[in-house]
């Protein structure tokens, strides 16, 4: 690994959903791993600077695939696993009534952009509000924003225009 990521190095990347389903959740969670995505055949991760060589190698275990790695504060990349975990790895599901528009894309296809929390829609030229609370919802909905919702409650994801 070369230099640590910093926080804007890491608001800017851009994750892989393949890379994201090559690690489990319950290792990444545990383990601070953020997949990014795949170069020459190899995943690409971003682990935490201070992993000792026993959990290094029980990562290397676990994934039985050639990676690569750069590192980040742990903390942050605690963030940076929650959002992705949450907002990549669910399935849209359980959609209610709230939403007058139902998008069929999921948070990894958008385009990422200086903030995590935002993602842009090619599609319909749109910034999409990551949204993990249903106070943040509220809030979105009523400016008229696009959103991915995340109901904590049910681990269901929604992408869309809130009615």
């Amino acid at each position: 690994p070369t230099d640590m990521l910093t926080l804007e190095q890491l608001q800017r990347l851009t994750l892989d959903g393949d890379a994201i389903e090559r690690v489990p959740e319950s290792v990444a969670r545990e383990h601070c791993v953020l997949p990014i995505g795949f170069a020459d055949d190899r995943l690409s991760l971003v682990l935490p600077t201070d992993l000792d060589e026993r959990t290094y190698d029980l990562i290397k275990f676990v994934l039985e695939f050639d990676f690569d790695y750069e590192t980040a504060d742990r903390q942050t990349l605690r963030n940076f696993v929650h959002l992705f975990y949450w907002a990549v790895y669910s399935d849209v599901r359980n959609c209610s009534d709230e939403f007058r528009f139902k998008c069929p894309k999921m948070w990894i296809d958008l385009a990422a952009t200086s903030d995590p929390m935002i993602r842009h829609c090619g599609t319909c030229d749109r910034k999409v509000h990551y949204c993990d609370s249903t106070m943040e919802f509220d809030k979105h909905r009523k400016r008229g924003d696009c959103v991915a919702f995340v109901d904590r409650d049910t681990s269901a994801t929604t992408l869309g225009l809130p009615m």
